[in-house]
């Protein structure tokens, strides 16, 4: 599931400040995924993942709620604004 792969690349790589990073789904036709994290003073994060493909984005949304438990049990905890999810428009390559 793509959810699966984007929280777990989420605790990973976050440090605890504003962080961007890309990661390319499997299987490879899932296509790109960008997370940009921004946490507040309160240290509160807010989330937004980009999708290139629109599938990826409707599983990403379908399981938003498993994302925002994962990220929870993991130490991160989401702002009011939480999780947005986005669909990358026009940007090919």
């Amino acid at each position: 599931l793509a959810i699966e792969q984007v929280s777990r690349e989420i605790v990973r790589r976050f440090n605890g400040e504003s962080t961007r990073f890309e990661m390319r789904l499997d299987p490879p036709e899932l296509g790109r995924v960008e997370v940009r994290l921004e946490v507040s003073r309160d240290h509160r994060v807010t989330a937004t993942v980009t999708a290139d493909n629109p599938q990826a984005l409707a599983d990403l949304v379908r399981h938003a709620r498993e994302l925002q438990q994962t990220l929870q049990s993991a130490g991160l905890e989401l702002s009011d604004a939480g999780l947005s999810f986005d669909l990358r428009q026009g940007r090919e390559g």
